[in-house]
């Protein structure tokens, strides 16, 4: 309606948006308000509440249920993002009391987390028991938008992809082969180069991999059409389809070789220089709390956590090649506990708050209008030492 003052949403309580939430996924108001404990009465009610507010129907009622409208698609979408933020910051508070003091979001590729990843982050974890590593898997292009995004502090993906705005520092090679069945016509020993290969049918990763990026970059560069006959997301799914004879694919050697044994499948390796890969390790620059562009947001508010090895986040990568994703996990915790980029202090650490009250003259003050305070804060101040 024009000339409409827009609604305060933050009016409406945490029940309300996850009753929306509930309709979308039971398609059925009944269902949703025996979720939420209510009466269908007053969940109906609050759904109109929040229809009126939006100024658009959020569903559309029939006599099985509910159908959510376009605006009830993307309040719900949103609703769901809100209330995944709610639960992790309720379990980040979970973890405080357990003493992990910083939770840092881990981003990889398949290529990465299959070869090279998990007993460095074993040994990270014995090393920084109070630092909780989240992980997860993307494609190589997804790991760098999730570090454009904020959606992860730390990433570690293929080569290839746009870098602009990151800290990226080598991390390791790998080498890729070409994947094929028993008894297929391409098995033998030497190197062949892929344009060889390009008429066969193929089984890939999903769109955003850096494996299907380069057959198609090299099917374009020999003026052929790469033949997808399948997409999967992991390399045991393409191993096994390739098995059945469904097509040939190209994978990293190291990865793969214990399913091409146990497959019986067939590998050669590839004559073209690219076929030699290097992943890197990446940061966002904004999280290294370097200034942010135009238009970029305000650093995140710094959290207790562990002071990485060597202090300063842009050092926390010396010795480029073979550098460990424990570096920039360091880099990003020690961020955390470093002043602003410009600021002249450093932060006082988190067990010593600065602020009122805590000066030999205040503490007097303190002492005659409440000892017991003083007390109190005598016993947190030995607790901090002995930590």
């Amino acid at each position: 309606m024009p000339g409409r003052v827009p609604y305060n949403l933050a009016r409406f309580d945490l029940v309300s948006i996850r009753l929306v939430v509930d309709c979308v996924e039971h398609g059925s108001l009944s269902a949703a308000a025996r979720e939420a404990h209510l009466a269908l009465a007053a969940a109906s009610r609050r759904i109109r509440e929040l229809e009126d507010a939006i100024g658009e129907p959020l569903f559309q009622r029939h006599g099985r249920g509910v159908l959510p409208t376009a605006a009830g698609r993307v309040f719900a979408r949103h609703a769901i993002a809100l209330l995944q933020s709610l639960e992790q910051m309720g379990s980040e508070l979970a973890d405080l009391r357990q003493g992990i003091a910083q939770h840092v979001r881990l981003c990889a590729s398949s290529a990465a987390i299959t070869q090279f990843l998990p007993p460095l982050l074993a040994r990270y974890a014995k090393q920084a028991q109070q630092v909780r590593v989240e992980l997860e898997e993307q494609v190589s292009d997804g790991v760098v938008a999730a570090l454009r995004e904020g959606r992860a502090d730390v990433g570690v993906f293929v080569e290839g992809a746009e870098t602009e705005g990151l800290d990226c520092r080598m991390f390791r090679r790998d080498e890729l082969v070409l994947v094929i069945p028993p008894r297929h016509r391409l098995a033998g020993r030497g190197a062949m180069p892929l344009a060889d290969a390009l008429d066969e049918d193929w089984v890939t990763l999903t769109d955003g991999a850096a494996l299907l990026n380069r057959l198609q970059r090299t099917a374009l560069a020999s003026g052929l059409t790469l033949k997808v006959r399948m997409q999967v997301r992991s390399f045991d799914a393409v191993c096994h389809l390739v098995a059945s004879g469904l097509g040939i694919t190209i994978l990293p050697k190291a990865a793969v070789m214990p399913m091409v044994d146990a497959m019986g499948l067939r590998w050669r390796p590839l004559a073209d220089a690219w076929a030699a890969r290097r992943l890197r390790v990446a940061t966002s620059s904004r999280r290294l709390g370097r200034a942010p562009a135009a238009g970029g947001h305000p650093q995140r508010p710094g959290r207790s956590g562990r002071r990485g090895a060597g202090g300063v986040p842009g050092r926390a990568f010396a010795g480029c090649e073979d550098s460990s994703p424990k570096t920039a996990i360091d880099a990003r915790v020690a961020q955390d506990h470093t002043a602003p980029h410009g600021d002249e202090h450093p932060r006082r650490p988190p067990d010593r708050p600065q602020g009122p009250g805590d000066g030999p003259a205040d503490r007097r003050a303190l002492r005659r209008e409440d000892p017991g305070r003083l007390r109190r804060r005598r016993r947190q101040d030995r607790a901090a030492r002995r930590r």
